[in-house]
């Protein structure tokens, strides 16, 4: 095993993750603000139309209006509101937690609670015969 190209690879693939989150989430921000000035401009519409100033000046604008606040709501239902973010040191935490797992399987005193863990892990397994040996393949 290359430890050093695993720390590479776990920081490289965690930062670009981050940063795909991060970008969707700025995009649903900048929709959510889109949103927000078509609203304010069909409110101040709706105030020209309680003043008294001819319908026939405003019925395009409103529709018009009304049309970009239905595709901005209906692009705001696509973009991703929120996403996990993973963290930094998530091979670091996962090295120190396979070498306890392992620790606790070849001590004595914790196998019995060490099998117990795992078994619940796994939903279920195949058991699958190749020569004269017998595999698994566990089902998490």
């Amino acid at each position: 095993m290359q430890p050093n190209a695993y720390r590479a690879f776990g920081e490289e693939f965690t930062c670009e993750y981050n940063a795909r989150a991060n970008a969707g989430e700025n995009e649903h921000a900048n929709v959510k603000t889109k949103i927000d000035k078509v609203r304010a401009a069909i409110e101040k519409l709706n105030d020209t139309i309680k003043a008294d100033v001819p319908e026939e000046a405003l019925r395009d604008e409103m529709q018009t209006m009304e049309n970009q606040r239905s595709e901005i709501e209906s692009n705001l239902e696509e973009v991703l509101v929120t996403t996990l973010r993973l963290h930094p040191n998530l091979i670091t935490i996962y090295k120190q937690k396979i070498t306890s797992l392992i620790d606790a399987l070849n001590a004595p005193e914790t196998i019995t609670q060490a099998n117990a863990a795992i078994r619940q892990l796994i939903a279920k397994a195949r058991l699958a015969p190749e020569g004269n040996t017998l595999n698994m393949d566990p089902f998490w």
